[in-house]
């Protein structure tokens, strides 16, 4: 079973960070902060825990990213 999670966001600069606990950044004028959550963190914990394959793509033809992870039968 292969289960895929895509959006139309900005999409990822930077895949590996997005798999960090919590990544905060604020540009050099500081007018704009971006950042990563928690989501994707706890998903790779469980994926890596059970051996699921997973990956992220950083566009997709919607313009966000897309995450998919294989479930073996």
């Amino acid at each position: 079973l292969n289960v895929t999670i895509e959006d139309n966001g900005e999409g990822i600069k930077d895949t590996k960070k997005v798999f960090e606990l919590f990544s905060m950044e604020t540009s050099v004028d500081n007018k704009t902060e971006t950042g990563t959550g928690v989501g994707l963190y706890f998903v790779k914990l469980i994926c890596d825990s059970l051996d699921i394959k997973h990956k992220l793509d950083k566009s997709t033809g919607l313009g966000g990213a897309r995450f998919s992870f294989l479930l073996s039968d």
